[in-house]
């Protein structure tokens, strides 16, 4: 993968700089290797396989309360046994 020029410095009266942006996207578009595109295809189908698990749950909200509790218990040294 190449590197992208995303912009350029200009000289300012008074000695600063300011960065301008390029357009965006580029003109000749981006190229990626095999590589990323691999592990890219692999994180969508892992969320999708992620969100159709989420959906066979009966109640999510409680599901991650519940996971939420117990992750933080577990760093504090607390027990919410009284909560389930």
């Amino acid at each position: 993968m190449k590197n992208i020029q995303i912009g350029k410095l200009i000289a300012q009266p008074g000695g600063y700089q300011a960065f301008s942006l390029n357009p965006f996207p580029p003109q000749d578009g981006f190229e990626f290797n095999a590589a990323l595109l691999k592990k890219d295809n692999r994180a969508t189908r892992l969320l999708g396989k992620l969100d159709g698990i989420t959906r066979l749950l009966p109640d999510a909200d409680f599901f991650l309360l519940s996971t939420r509790i117990r992750e933080n218990s577990g760093k504090a040294g607390i027990v919410f046994s009284s909560l389930f």
